[in-house]
């Protein structure tokens, strides 16, 4: 796209394919409180300087009056040339040179429009022969005095304005940035959980799907009751997608009701022990996760032995943190169980990483037989 100039915006920009209005008189309640300040300090020191130290009061009153006016058009005249021809990608220096250039053109146009409409309104007090030899000038010296005064006030004040209300449009500017960016990077967050949540999900349902596959042949009297187990469970993985964290309550119920589905399977060979203190049980935990650790314990561990096992999930307060282990055995042959459940583990610990920063990890470790599992992460309550 190329960058807009001062030259080739002619035609008012397009956004969506409808031309972008620009209002000469803005809505913008901040916009005019600034505005309406800036118009009341300057009436109010031009107002004392008049009744203090000048004469012709009624002169100089309308003239305040009628100068305030136009210069307030003018400046909003640059406001709309600004947005609508988006001089804000203009590089600085040529942003600089088109407001300073402004701001002489404004300053020159409300002095001539201004000596417009009060010399003809005072042309008997103030213009006439009589007047002019009381006050030891010319008409051509008078209304050059007048000229050079008002267009000199007239350029510093419109370059002043003019100046401020760029400053402050790119304090603005640069703050919606970041609120655009810090939006979009917690859209990114979202996505990326969401997708790493899905990524669990085919994991539990290929391992759930087979577990029934096999009770179908072996238990049919139990398949009707695992078939809704199982549709529980995938209900609650595919909603718990949409949410950043569930309470441990919720996600013990589904944790047991996938006990139930691989006990019918393994039957005396799980031990499965739950240590979980009713207190915590409204602490919130990232959905699936304890689920995850549940089933690579059960499928990297006690599914690859003979004898019974036990599988033991615990909960601890630590006070500003909730920790959860999660033991297991595992059999002697098996040196390194990361190799494969490494993919879950690092999958959870990016997700809590994604939520909660430093502030939460995860550890697995071998020791001796056992394999243990180490997640910690802030203590919340839903």
């Amino acid at each position: 796209m190329s960058r807009p100039t001062f030259m080739n915006a002619l035609d008012a920009p397009k956004i969506g394919g409808i031309s972008q209005r620009i209002r000469l008189f803005p809505k913008d309640r901040t916009f005019w409180m600034y505005q309406g300040t800036f118009l009341l300090l300057v009436g109010l020191a031009q107002v004392i300087q008049i009744f203090l130290w000048r004469e012709e009061k009624p002169f100089n009153l309308v003239g305040t009056f009628v100068w305030l006016s136009l210069f307030t058009l003018g400046v909003l005249y640059f406001r709309a040339h600004y947005q609508k021809y988006r001089w804000q990608h203009l590089k600085t220096g040529r942003l600089m040179g088109l407001s300073f250039g402004y701001a002489l053109g404004v300053a020159l146009l409300v002095t001539l429009l201004t000596l417009a409409i009060l010399v003809p309104l005072f042309w008997s007090e103030k213009f006439v022969s009589e007047a002019l030899t009381e006050a030891n000038t010319s008409l051509t010296e008078q209304l050059m005095q007048m000229f050079v005064g008002n267009f000199l006030a007239t350029a510093l004040f419109a370059s002043a304005w003019i100046f401020v209300y760029l400053g402050i449009s790119n304090t603005r500017r640069a703050r919606q940035a970041e609120v655009d960016n810090l939006k979009l990077a917690i859209s990114l967050k979202e996505a990326r959980l969401a997708s790493l949540s899905n990524q669990l999900n085919p994991h539990f349902l290929f391992n759930s799907l087979n577990n029934i596959r096999f009770m179908i042949h072996e238990n049919p009297e139990h398949a009707d009751h695992t078939i809704t187990a199982f549709s529980e469970i995938l209900r609650y993985s595919l909603e718990s997608g949409r949410n950043e964290k569930v309470t441990l309550a919720e996600e013990l119920a589904i944790v047991e009701r996938y006990i139930e589905v691989v006990s019918l399977q393994l039957e005396e060979r799980l031990d499965f022990r739950l240590q979980i203190p009713e207190a915590l049980q409204s602490c919130l935990i990232p959905p699936m996760s304890l689920q995850l650790l549940v089933e690579n314990a059960i499928k990297h561990g006690i599914d690859q032995l003979r004898e019974r096992s036990v599988l033991e999930v615990v909960a601890e307060d630590l006070g500003q943190q909730l920790r959860i282990t999660v033991k297991n055995p595992v059999p002697n042959t098996q040196c390194d169980p990361l190799q494969s459940t490494g993919t879950g583990l690092k999958n959870i610990q990016l997700r809590l990483s994604l939520l909660y920063g430093d502030a939460a990890h995860l550890k697995a470790d071998k020791v001796n037989t056992e394999f243990v599992v180490t997640m910690i992460l802030p203590k919340e309550t839903s």
